[in-house]
């Protein structure tokens, strides 16, 4: 189902969804990571949710350590 192309349609919920928390919303612009960088967060949430959709409990355990892992950096205001 992700590989299709109303997958894309995924993305702006995301967007959307990540948004509407004012946490993250501050976060995202004051690093500028959808004016700069639009394009490769689209890339990197539909390929998670393509390894996710497919994921075993090892696997999906994995991806959502490496989410965290990734994120650690970012602080709330």
């Amino acid at each position: 189902m992700l590989d299709e192309p109303s997958s894309c349609l995924l993305w702006p919920r995301a967007a959307l969804m990540q948004l509407a928390h004012p946490a993250i919303a501050h976060t995202e612009v004051e690093s500028g990571a959808y004016a700069n960088r639009g394009t490769e967060r689209w890339r990197a949430t539909m390929e998670y949710l393509r390894l996710v959709a497919g994921a075993d409990d090892e696997t999906l355990r994995f991806l959502v350590r490496e989410v965290n892992r990734i994120h650690a950096s970012v602080r709330r205001p």
